[in-house]
């Protein structure tokens, strides 16, 4: 609740939870749904997902060696993307659009959630808000049908900026971003590896794809299941689980993680996603906890029961009892000017206040309702912005990054402001590219602390906007 309210008015809340602004994303990303689906569905007409197979994790590609279509094709993508480093939280997505609306060869635009800074910068991040719930910028992606069009754009915003003729581009930095190696593997726990858990995803899979399906007018699903029928169950997962990633920006194995667009969700949940080998036992005291908060997380988008919500009348009546005043037992005055009627109950006096002064309270009663809902809105995502500090017992991302991640997280290049380009995925990490086994043998190891090093010859940067970079082995815990 804290944290929902220091950022209840904030473009990025409203944009996501506030009704009306809600829909008019919502409709964004089912358009966004119907423009993937046509790439997939021709994917999957030229075989690319024939023999796919998520317990296949490439030990011996060294990173950055990468071939995986899905790699390649973001690396394509990349050439045309601008980079929109920082958004200030102030600034309305709306904003962001018009800068590029007009714009020839644009395909979208689309912006992250704000950026969660390390514990000790939160009150750095928003020094004007209580104590650690600061958050960083945004990160935005605007998508062009081609290189020549996304330098053009930059071109463009630079000549805007330099000119000061657009005060929002002022606040921004442009680059156009590189291909780089995947930045991380989202890889599942083994016990999602088990025959027993393969067939209890399949079929809560299925059901999901279907779901979203109905909602985007979509049929995936059943295309796919009918193509590969022939095919062992673990395919029909794999292909299935791809297909959410792919088309319904969904990711499973994240506990069901949702994003706005590909960009974002690799920015969360990395380019792919693996179960790790082996077949842990899912019956374990500690795997079972771990696996019913998994599938509570998953379900909780699907059945309202499991969301939490505060009850709207009861907010309302709190906030009507500043008119109520006790004067004895079985004694409450309405204190509304030129009224003052006595009743015998609080319960009573606020009926009255509802119907006799209705037009007084509308104002109020509207406001609470709004942000109620916005809060409940909040409440029921599963993947709710929630700074971990604040309640270390709630687990609140699609994952959270083990110390292996953190250690092999990149150190890319400063990105220049309106212009030039983004060395984004410059990274060290095992050679091998071997997913790390929950931050052990695996982690990247740099020099001893003892060893001397130069200054000068240190070619680049911590990038504190860019998500942690590295294999992540997902933690439900």
């Amino acid at each position: 609740m804290r944290f929902f309210d220091a950022h209840a008015d904030d473009p990025w809340v409203l944009e996501k939870y506030a009704d009306g602004q809600a829909d008019v994303r919502k409709q964004a990303i089912l358009t966004m749904k119907r423009l993937l689906y046509t790439k997939f569905e021709a994917d999957v007409a030229a075989g690319k997902y024939d023999g796919i197979d998520l317990d296949a994790l490439p030990v011996d590609e060294p990173m950055g060696a990468e071939t995986d279509p899905d790699v390649v094709d973001r690396n394509e993508a990349t050439l045309r993307t601008v980079a929109i480093k920082t958004v200030p939280l102030t600034m309305p997505r709306a904003d962001v659009d018009a800068l590029f609306r007009d714009l020839p060869g644009l395909i979208y635009v689309t912006l992250s959630e704000p950026r969660l800074p390390a514990q000790q910068d939160r009150d750095r991040a928003q020094p004007h808000l209580p104590a650690g719930m600061g958050l960083g910028g945004r990160t935005g992606w605007a998508v062009f049908d081609s290189t020549a069009s996304a330098e053009a754009a930059i071109a463009h915003l630079k000549e805007q900026a330099d000119t000061k003729a657009n005060e929002t581009v002022t606040q921004l930095a442009f680059a156009i971003q590189s291909p780089m190696p995947a930045k991380y593997r989202t890889t599942a726990w083994d016990m999602f590896s088990h025959p027993d858990r393969l067939a209890t995803d399949l079929e809560t899979v299925k059901g999901i794809a279907t779901t979203l399906d109905t909602e985007a007018g979509l049929a995936g699903a059943q295309a796919l299941l009918e193509k590969y029928a022939d095919e062992a169950p673990k395919v029909h997962l794999d292909v299935l689980v791809t297909y959410l990633r792919r088309v319904h920006l969904y990711c499973y194995y994240s506990a069901g993680c949702e994003t706005e667009s590909l960009e974002e969700l690799a920015w969360k949940c990395g380019d792919k996603v693996f179960r790790k080998p082996g077949a842990g036992d899912p019956a374990g005291d500690r795997a079972a906890a771990l696996l019913a908060k998994f599938d509570t997380k998953v379900r909780q988008k699907f059945d309202e029961s499991l969301r939490p919500a505060k009850a709207i009348d009861e907010l309302v009546d709190a906030a009507l009892g500043q008119y109520v005043a006790k004067e004895q037992e079985h004694r409450y005055r309405c204190e509304f000017p030129a009224c003052g009627k006595l009743f015998k109950d609080t319960q009573f006096v606020i009926k009255h206040i509802k119907n006799k002064h209705a037009a007084d309270v509308a104002p109020l009663i509207t406001s609470i309702t709004e942000r109620a809902t916005r809060l409940n809105n909040f409440l029921g995502d599963p993947h709710h912005l929630h700074p971990a500090g604040m309640n270390p017992t709630q687990f609140t991302g699609p994952f959270r990054p083990p110390r292996a991640a953190v250690a092999a997280a990149a150190r890319p290049s400063m990105m220049p402001r309106n212009g030039g380009s983004s060395s984004y995925g410059r990274e060290r990490r095992d050679s091998r590219g071997e997913y790390m086994d929950f931050g052990g043998r695996d982690e990247p190891r740099g020099a001893p602390r003892s060893a001397a090093m130069d200054p000068r010859g240190l070619k680049s940067y911590m990038d504190l906007d860019a998500p942690g970079e590295g294999d992540v082995v997902l933690d439900y815990d």
